[in-house]
């Protein structure tokens, strides 16, 4: 879709906030330009809340964000971009806009004028009073206690700005209508004139200011100005029952947008457009698009303005990237002009080729023992979680859509079957496999397939419940899917047939779908992923706990998936929104090589937990699910020192861990377990915070962290673990940088990476620390031949798996930019392999023309039987291994090998050669006609087919 000069070499993602601005950003480029990234990938820019540290919250889309810096500073790192020949790729929000700050002049607008104001179509409110709010009045639900008490107690004030009466509560500010305004002014001049009519007795004494400040004071003054606004104040628990707007999740600081009205979309976009058209921003990433009525059909006019905005640019579709959260199996809308996803589904089937899948079983047998869990799978568990998310959160929503159902229900439907049939819905919602469905002509095939299987799930867990003496919600049932497989919505963005009837259907079921997003959202990512603590490195964004572990044959079958349909989609493994960091992750996976292990730890940190608490003489104590939790969680972060030593010690390591208290350390974790707990909402949650059994956790965590025995024996225990954990963050780095896509790098995430969920993932990145490894590297290039395969080779001998990971991205970032046709359309081929170390090997070419590239990696390098973290690191093979290179075309000579610079032995043995290294890219050039499979050949995996 897009030009080849516009797709990406690499991405590599920056957080800016206040205190990394654009200045930061700046300093930063050197460094990625050295590393061989083509594009700085911007979190939002423009004008976010103060003090927002991601930018999703934007206030003004026609303003870049000032806490980043001045016009000069940003234009010093867009300057400092392309001197460095690098490119932009910028983060946008359309789907929401921040509104708790009074810097919002749309929502301020809406606000002070109600349904009046130009700017209340850009909202997607509900001004007709259908859910319980009097008609034309807007929910503002954030006192902390009904307006009264917060009147009489004064949280709530009445005071006078340079634009008029405003409304403050604590730091949130209110604008204060004409009718209010005009109240105020009458109080006051009655309160003057009574004063002057009693001549000035001694408790009116007093100048003018002083009385209108005492009107302005006055509690009843205030409740009757609040009453007047076309905003209704009220406690933040209403939001769950009443909220007559559409939000972002169930975030009441994030407006929805009608971003499909052609307005909206305009003054949303121009400063975006403006920036394109200048040639500073290249490439686009849009966040959420699941949340707008037709994704699809904005895709097309974003295309198009950008297409129409001239300037810099050729009139040419832009790169483009969506948000898109796909559940397993689910594919991209083939019609939407994008170039694909963020990178999620990558991320995700690379932590799955990289785990043992055959020890799930045993994995699940430790989990269930140790925390008595007994929820059948994953997906019960997340049904249950999406029930109580949309009872807690979306009850509003819910009641409005089973209006909106009765309304346009072709059956007749009896306004007291409203609770059955807000039921109904809330079922097929709760069982719904993926986020959602997309209007078009008529819905695709798969949309249909989900909607069937979600009513047909539905209908079966009402009939459990319900027994056989009530079916009426079958009724309801078959009306939906008979709605949602219907019209549901042109490419036009207008709703399809000229029958006012299957207009209002279609029109609902739009509704329906864009409530289906955010309670999968808040239901299985911000829910039910903290809950099933089974295998924590697969759960993240996108991911399928219940299909955990992936053969080497579906990895491959994805990527040629992804080859044929969309070969420029991003690669990610880590971003700001993962759950944990790749490093984590890979350490995590670990568990799964090793089970019986695994489960004598878990058991003897117990011990070790149960020994500290009664110690301490602790009451309160955790739970077993979030102890499980908080035990991996030490797996995938524990502070462990992989470098030699020693040195001249033959290449043995001692992998050890702090003994002495770690502040910092015991900080991030108690800061990410505070998180975890009140996300799985079992003991503590946001809403209803237990603030005793959080320092439980919190206590426990630090006796753990700064007792010195517990302390020794966890890092003994997850040394192994950190070890074979570093091995496999270098063969998913190797994955990453060669198979089809864009590889997409988070800050920080060039070494090795252990962070959790923000905001842990948002410490500072010491850029100049990597910069200088960077540098190495090219002198490192400029030198011997045989020095630099001596010294790369000693990286993993020594465990210095940062230079490692590092090395591996310049390196293949550098051969991607000399040959980019390899990665940009080279065919995708796996290689044939056989043998008992088979299983353990990923292995397939890249070629385009005579050029092409075979790689080699090594999945669970400790049950493979590779060297552990004392053992000698000379090139060995674990296992036996024959890799069929004439099947996969690949010449026997003139093998080079990428990450150590070595040359195959050509004549003789260049199989045994591949078979002795963990890791491997090797270039070559041959006759394409000579790379084709035979049918005896094994497959990938080693099996025959």
């Amino acid at each position: 879709m897009t030009s080849e000069a516009s797709i990406p070499r690499a991405t590599y993602r920056l957080q800016l906030h206040r205190e990394f601005g654009f200045r930061q950003a700046a300093g930063a480029v050197p460094y990625l330009a050295a590393l061989g990234i083509s594009h700085v990938y911007c979190s939002p820019l423009l004008r976010a809340t103060p003090g927002s540290m991601h930018g999703y919250d934007v206030v003004d889309p026609d303003a870049l964000n000032p806490e980043l810096g001045d016009a000069s500073d940003f234009d010093l790192f867009h300057r400092t971009v392309r001197a460095h020949g690098l490119a932009l790729l910028l983060d946008i929000v359309p789907n929401h806009m921040g509104v708790e700050s009074a810097e919002n002049a749309w929502w301020q607008d809406v606000l002070a004028k109600g349904a009046a104001s130009p700017y209340a179509s850009a909202f997607d409110i509900d001004w007709s009073g259908a859910g319980g709010v009097a008609p034309g009045r807007l929910l503002l639900p954030i006192l902390g206690r009904p307006l009264a008490d917060a009147v009489a107690e004064g949280e709530l004030r009445l005071q006078v700005a340079d634009t008029g009466f405003r409304l403050h509560y604590f730091d949130r500010s209110f604008p204060v209508n004409a009718r209010g305004a005009a109240l105020v002014l009458q109080r006051a001049a009655r309160r003057e004139t009574n004063g002057r009519g009693r001549g000035g007795e001694e408790g009116d004494r007093g100048t003018p200011e002083t009385g209108f400040a005492t009107v302005l004071a006055d509690p009843e003054v205030i409740a009757a100005v609040a009453d007047c606004q076309h905003y209704l104040l009220c406690p933040w628990q209403e939001a769950g029952v009443r909220i007559n707007y559409r939000r972002f999740f169930d975030v009441t600081g994030l407006a929805a947008l009608r971003i499909e009205d052609p307005a909206v979309f305009q003054a949303s976009h121009r400063l975006v457009i403006e920036l394109v058209r200048a040639g500073i921003v290249d490439a686009l990433r849009i966040d959420h698009p699941d949340g707008l009525r037709d994704p699809g059909r904005y895709f097309e006019r974003l295309q198009a303005a950008v297409a129409a905005a001239g300037g810099e640019r050729p009139a040419a579709p832009i790169y483009l990237v969506a948000e898109k959260i796909l559940a397993e199996g689910e594919d991209l809308p083939a019609e939407w002009p994008v170039n694909g996803t963020t990178g999620y589904e990558f991320g995700n089937l690379a932590c799955g080729v990289l785990l043992d899948g055959d020890a799930v079983e045993e994995i699940d047998d430790i989990w269930r023992g140790f925390t008595g869990e007994t929820a059948a799978d994953f997906r019960s568990m997340a049904i249950q979680a999406k029930h109580e998310v949309m009872k807690a959160s979306f009850g509003g929503e819910l009641r409005s859509l089973a209006r909106g159902f009765v309304a346009v229900a072709q059956q007749s439907a009896p306004t007291e079957d409203l609770e059955s049939i807000a039921a109904a819905l809330a079922e097929v919602i709760a069982c719904f496999p993926v986020y959602r469905t997309y209007p078009g002509p008529a819905p695709s095939p798969s949309a249909r397939e989900y909607v069937r299987e979600a009513c047909g799930m539905a209908r079966r867990r009402i009939d459990e419940r319900a027994g056989a003496g009530d079916s009426r919600h079958h009724r309801w049932l078959e009306e939906l899917e008979a709605i949602l497989t219907g019209p549901v919505g042109d490419r036009a963005g207008d709703i399809a047939g000229g029958d006012p009837a299957v207009a209002a259907r279609a029109a609902w079921a739009i509704r329906f779908q864009q409530l289906c997003a955010p309670v999968m959202a808040k239901g299985v990512e911000d829910t039910a992923l903290y809950r099933w603590t089974r295998l924590l490195s697969v759960n993240d964004v996108g991911a399928d706990p219940d299909v955990t572990g992936v053969s080497v044959a579906r990895f491959h079958e994805a990527n040629r998936h992804r080859f044929a349909g969309w070969p420029h989609a991003m690669l990610a493994s880590s971003t700001h929104d993962s759950k944990r960091g790749e490093y984590a992750r890979m350490r995590i996976n670990v568990l799964t090589e090793d089970p019986p292990r695994w489960r004598e730890m878990a058991h003897a940190w117990r011990d070790e937990a149960e020994r500290l608490m009664s110690a301490a003489g602790m009451e309160r104590r955790p739970s077993a699910h979030d102890l499980y939790l908080l035990f991996q969680t030490f797996v995938g972060t524990w502070p462990v020192s992989l470098a030699s030593t020693r040195p001249g010690d033959g290449g043995a390591v001692r992998a050890t861990a702090p003994v002495a208290p770690d502040p910092a350390y015991a900080e991030r974790i108690t800061t990410y377990m505070t998180k975890a707990c009140r996300e799985a909402k079992r003991e503590t949650s946001w809403v209803q915070p237990d603030e005793d059994y959080e320092a439980s956790v919190h206590r426990l965590a630090r006796l753990m962290i700064e007792d010195p025995g517990c302390a020794a024996r966890i890092g003994r225990d997850v040394a192994p673990f950190a070890w074979y954990g570093a091995l496999a963050s270098l063969t998913l780095t190797v994955l990453k940088l060669t198979v089809p896509g864009v590889p997409d790098i988070y800050q920080g995430a060039s070494i090795l990476d252990d962070s959790l969920v923000d905001p842990d993932n948002r410490r500072p990145v010491d850029f100049e620390q990597r910069k200088a490894i960077a540098d190495e590297f090219a002198r490192l290039v400029d030198g011997p031949a045989d020095l630099l395969r001596r010294t790369v080779t000693s990286w993993l001998a020594s465990g210095d798996f940062d230079r490692a990971k590092l090395w591996i991205i310049h390196r293949l970032l550098g051969w991607r930019a000399r040959h980019p046709a390899i990665f940009q359309e080279g065919e995708y081929r796996p290689v044939p392999m056989s043998g008992s170390a088979a299983p353990y090997r990923i292995a397939f070419t890249r070629r385009a023309g005579r050029h092409g590239i075979l790689v080699l990696a090594t999945r669970l390098y400790k049950r493979s039987g590779f060297p552990g973290q004392a053992e000698s690191h000379a090139p060995r093979a674990p296992a036996e291994l024959a890799i069929d290179l004439a099947a996969a075309g690949v010449p026997r000579t003139g093998l080079v090998d990428l990450l150590s610079g070595g040359v195959a032995p050509s004549a003789a043995g260049p199989e045994q050669w591949l078979a002795s290294r963990p890791l491997a890219v090797l270039s070559f050039e041959s006759d394409p006609l000579s790379a084709v499979p035979t049918q005896s050949s094994p497959s990938p995996d080693g099996s025959k087919p």
